[in-house]
């Protein structure tokens, strides 16, 4: 057991995986909480700096599942905190989109037709769960872009993927 500061307090975890090789970890506190431990380089000699970032039980269970990719939050979240394109309602969705933001609408009306139905729960579930701020971020003055961040137009694609894997899941 080790102990990480999450929120001014002292919280004992354990590691239990190291997604990718991707400067990240998963921790996991005796109450059950996970947290995914990430690098951050700041200031203007790069300095590494550890951060915590608190992970739902979804996320969590998908990830444990093989259906939610934390090295790629983990990236998501330290490119947040080192020059911040996408708000911080939107920084979670940012695993999904390299399995679901998918640009063209005939390869992402594929991918969830060949999509496990478990898989598609949890898409939906995650989008679903989305606070408004996010909902809002994407209906803003970025929406009005000629030249959107790739991290919109991605989340853009994964909420298109979410609404095709809501029908397949109810007609099913």
């Amino acid at each position: 057991m080790e102990t990480i500061e999450y929120q001014g307090r002292a919280i004992a975890v354990r590691e239990v995986a190291r997604p990718d090789g991707w400067l990240c970890r998963v921790l996991v506190a005796l109450d059950g909480t996970a947290y995914l431990e990430y690098v951050v380089s700041v200031g203007p000699y790069k300095i590494d700096v550890a951060k915590v970032h608190p992970l739902g039980r979804e996320e969590f269970a998908a990830f444990e599942a093989g259906r939610f990719d934390l090295a790629v939050l983990a990236r998501a979240l330290a490119e947040r905190d080192e020059a911040s394109r996408v708000p911080p309602e939107a920084v979670a969705l940012l695993a999904l989109i390299p399995r679901w933001g998918i640009g063209d609408d005939f390869e992402r009306a594929a991918a969830v037709s060949d999509a496990e139905r478990a898989d598609l729960e949890v898409l939906v579930r995650l989008v679903d769960q989305a606070p408004e701020a996010f909902w809002e971020w994407l209906a803003g003055p970025e929406s009005l872009n000629l030249k959107p961040s790739e991290e919109y137009v991605g989340l853009t694609d994964v909420t298109q993927a979410a609404d095709l894997a809501r029908l397949r899941l109810r007609s099913e």
